[in-house]
């Protein structure tokens, strides 16, 4: 195998190398071609009658100049809504003083005062204005390895706006 590719790169090499360079196109031979464009009657056609020239006066004399012209133009700012429908369980924590850490990611920037369900457990959640997609809910953790319902509530609503099964870590 080893053999067959050095042998195929060796021969490459010498056919690469073998091999002529391409023709440089000297400053003889453009100035030659464009001689011969010029040279070349313009005005010679196949029709019979001579081609029409326009007159001198439709020709502009000075160039127009450019002014920049304000349109008005409506632009359309997204009014982003909570999209619950396609929000997911982000991650859990365990945090130091034991409590449980449920991170929703909810696309389209998430307001208001809102609580969780883990389990039978209540948990108070917390927006933070620099992850506005994100809610953080903390509780009492239900007890480990099992899987548990998260339901998330506006306050003061009896529906929950959001629902996801999630396993509770050891």
């Amino acid at each position: 195998m080893k053999r067959t590719l050095i042998v195929v790169l060796l021969i490459s090499t010498l056919l690469f190398a073998c091999s002529s360079p391409p023709p440089t196109i000297s400053a003889d031979i453009v100035q030659t071609a464009i001689a011969q464009t010029q040279a070349a009657d313009p005005t010679s056609t196949l029709s019979s009658s001579p081609t029409a020239r326009p007159a001198d006066s439709l020709i502009p004399q000075a160039t127009p100049e450019f002014r920049p012209v304000r349109l008005n133009v409506a632009t359309i700012i997204a009014n982003l809504k909570p999209l619950f429908s396609i929000a997911k369980v982000l991650g859990l924590a365990h945090l130091e003083n034991g409590q449980l850490r449920v991170t929703i990611e909810v696309p389209g920037g998430i307001q208001g005062d809102y609580y969780a369900l883990v389990g039978k457990e209540k948990f108070d959640c917390m927006l933070l204005a620099e992850y506005p997609d994100y809610i953080y809910c903390n509780g009492n953790s239900p007890k480990p390895d099992q899987y548990v319902i998260v339901k998330l509530f506006e306050q003061g609503a009896e529906e929950a706006v959001f629902e996801s099964r999630i396993g509770i870590p050891p």
